[in-house]
């Protein structure tokens, strides 16, 4: 766990910390991740609170489905993070991070592998779950 770390986007006009971010990174590999980021959301998972620095009124907030929205700068359109609206946590971007110390992460876990496309595979041993597997935990079903 990794404690305030500073995150910002790429200019620099929104900065923010978060307390409690996992070391734990996470790909998530549906249409929607695929769309908003170009390929794979590879995130880290934040349950601590998130302090913004400056340019909070810069973060547009997309409701993208009914389990979660995507955050991004309106200025630079970075993304940002994407809030779970089931459990209130944040998967914010790896790639935003100005101190966080890489040496601690560990590639875990991969969601919506069936909506994978086939022109890329991760050598790393991950848990692997598909769609509906994702869509049981969000109901409560797992």
């Amino acid at each position: 766990m990794q404690h305030n770390v500073l995150g910002q986007c790429l200019c620099k006009s929104v900065e923010f910390k978060i307390e409690n971010l996992s070391d734990k990174l996470n790909a998530c590999h549906c249409r929607m991740c695929q769309k908003w980021v170009g390929g794979p959301l590879m995130a880290l998972e934040g349950t601590g609170e998130l302090t913004f620095i400056k340019g909070e009124g810069l973060v547009t907030e997309y409701h993208s489905s009914e389990w979660g929205s995507r955050s991004f700068c309106s200025k630079c359109g970075s993304s940002l993070y994407y809030t779970s609206k089931h459990d209130g946590k944040y998967y914010m971007e790896v790639g935003i991070f100005e101190n966080l110390n890489s040496e601690k992460i560990e590639f875990t876990q991969q969601i919506f592998i069936d909506k994978k496309p086939h022109f890329y595979e991760f050598a790393n041993k991950t848990k692997d779950y598909t769609e509906q597997q994702v869509l049981d935990i969000i109901a409560g079903k797992k």
